[in-house]
């Protein structure tokens, strides 16, 4: 992790050391942390569905359904026919309302 730290306070706008980082945040048990990266990134890349996937993935780890299915709905409509949000919203609407 800290070689990627490192390799982002050197390149600060690195897509892609972002995305690894924030991916590793995410799997490490640090999601806020992941969040924190990630949002950033959206701001300057609204349409960037991958960063989109895994803030919406952050938010269902911290529990934070509404969150989540915000997210996976805005990637649906930005990309229709998006298999892993299409799967995504029909699932998690039933699993939010039988799990609040």
């Amino acid at each position: 992790m800290s070689s990627l730290k490192q390799a982002l306070s050197l390149a600060p706008g690195q897509v892609d050391t972002i995305i690894a980082l924030a991916n590793l945040h995410q799997r490490t048990g640090d999601p806020s942390a992941a969040i924190v990266l990630l949002k950033p990134l959206i701001q300057q890349r609204p349409k960037f569905a991958q960063a989109k996937l895994l803030l919406a993935e952050c938010y269902r780890t911290q529990k934070n359904f509404d969150e989540a299915l915000k997210i996976y709905r805005q990637i649906e409509k930005d990309f229709p026919g998006n298999a892993q949000t299409s799967l995504m919203t029909g699932d998690w609407s039933s699993f939010n309302k039988t799990n609040r």
